[in-house]
């Protein structure tokens, strides 16, 4: 990993020249975490974490002490830039894959931002960006029908792998998890879209192949 490939990486500091941008590197360190490391959890000092390579799920644990799925960070992606503005995050980090990542500490994110005014706003600016992706999520958990919430979780996956055939990286109840049902009913409702010719599934291995019935599923479903 180059030592400021992440600061290249994300739209919040692509706007610096070259000094700049080695500047940030300076306040920025690098770790590299296994498959199932806790990379951040409640409580911790708050950082901004930028993903080099892999793939980081976040959650919750509810008063059942289940795991609550928030949401699925991949290459390029930000965590943490709420936490610098606010509390510490009541949220787990954890590998899904290797995880190569870089990270910068509340003290210098913040020593930055007051030589830099625009990094705050752009800090903000993807804040928002993350507001209404959860705010969509929310609105089709409670509209949408299970085929509606799992059509558009199987399209979100496509675009993230740029391509209609891909592998699932959670399994049916972390899926289930997310999308607020049980993985029997997940399970059922693939099997219902390989019935219809919409994909095609060999266990975690999936490929959409009539992309427009899928769509149909979410608008049909609210």
């Amino acid at each position: 990993m180059e030592i400021h490939s992440c600061a290249s990486l994300v739209p919040i500091f692509n706007h610096l020249d070259d000094d700049e941008i080695i500047r940030i590197s300076s306040i920025t360190k690098h770790r590299r975490f296994n498959k199932g490391d806790i990379i951040s959890s409640p409580g911790d000092m708050p950082s901004i974490y930028i993903i080099a390579k892999g793939a980081i799920k976040e959650y919750f644990i509810n008063y059942n002490g289940d795991e609550n799925l928030i949401r699925i960070y991949r290459s390029g992606d930000v965590i943490g830039e709420l936490s610098v503005f606010d509390e510490p995050s009541e949220l787990y980090n954890e590998a899904m894959s290797d995880v190569d990542l870089c990270y910068i500490t509340q003290e210098s994110i913040n020593e930055l931002m007051i030589n830099h005014p625009s990094i705050a706003i752009k800090l903000l600016k993807e804040y928002g960006k993350r507001l209404r992706k959860s705010d969509l999520q929310n609105k089709r958990l409670a509209t949408g029908s299970i085929s509606a919430r799992l059509a558009s979780y199987l399209i979100d996956e496509a675009k993230n792998k740029q391509s209609n055939a891909f592998r699932l990286e959670l399994s049916l109840k972390e899926i289930a998890n997310f999308l607020a049902t049980t993985p029997e009913t997940i399970s059922r409702k693939l099997k219902l879209f390989e019935e219809n010719s919409i994909i095609k599934r060999q266990n975690k291995n999936i490929e959409i192949i009539n992309y427009k019935l899928l769509e149909d599923e979410i608008y049909d479903g609210l």
